[in-house]
C-alpha cells in the first residue's frame, strides 16, 4: 500500500497575520525619515531653480541686448519672483504683470519659504553686454534646514547650505 502524502501549499492565517504586523512596524519606522527626505528634495528643487533661473536672465540680457531683471517679492502666505526685460515686473498679481520671460510662485514648492531678505534689496538686473550681475545676491530657501544660492560678481550662480547644524544632504556647506 502507498501512502499519499499531502502537500498542500500556501500561507496560514498567523503566517500571514505576522508578516503584515512585521511590514507596519518597518513601515511606522521609515515613514518621518521619508517625509524628510521629500521635503529636502522640495528645498534642493526651489533652489536649484532659482540659480538656473538666474543663469538664464543673464544669458537672456545677453542674448537681447536688454537688461534683464530679477525680482523678488515675499507676503506672509506667499512668495515669488519674476524674470522680466522690464523693472515693473510684479509676480505676486494674477495674472503677473510685466513678467514677459518667467514667473515662479512659492506654492509651486510646498513648505518652502524665502527664508532671508535678499542682500541687493527686492532684485537683480544683469548687464546687457557681459550679463554682468548689478550686485551680489544672496537668497535662502527653507523653514528649519536651508539653502542658499547665492550669484557672484561675474554672474556664477552657487547652491550651499549655510547652516551646519541643519545640513542639507546632497549640498556643500557655506
Amino acid at each position: 500500500m502507498q501512502k499519499q502524502v499531502s502537500r498542500e501549499i500556501g500561507l496560514s492565517l498567523i503566517e500571514l497575520m505576522i508578516v503584515v504586523a512585521l511590514l507596519g512596524i518597518v513601515l511606522s519606522i521609515a515613514a518621518p525619515n521619508l517625509a524628510g527626505f521629500i521635503q529636502s528634495k522640495r528645498l534642493g528643487s526651489a533652489a536649484e531653480n532659482l540659480a538656473g533661473d538666474l543663469q538664464y536672465a543673464r544669458s537672456e540680457a545677453i542674448k537681447r541686448n536688454l537688461s534683464t531683471y530679477v525680482i523678488f517679492r515675499r507676503s506672509t502666505n506667499n512668495w515669488c519672483y519674476g524674470v522680466s526685460t522690464s523693472n515693473a515686473c510684479d509676480c505676486s498679481t494674477s495674472p503677473a504683470t510685466s513678467c514677459d520671460l518667467k514667473t515662479v510662485q512659492g506654492s509651486d514648492y510646498r513648505n518652502v519659504a524665502l527664508a532671508a531678505a535678499i542682500t541687493n534689496g527686492t532684485s537683480v538686473s544683469f548687464d546687457r553686454v557681459r550679463g554682468m550681475p548689478s550686485g551680489a545676491l544672496s537668497v535662502e530657501l527653507g523653514n528649519g534646514p536651508t539653502l542658499r544660492t547665492t550669484i557672484n560678481a561675474i554672474g556664477r550662480g552657487q547652491v550651499c547650505a549655510p547652516d551646519s547644524s541643519h545640513p542639507v544632504a546632497g549640498y556643500k556647506p557655506c
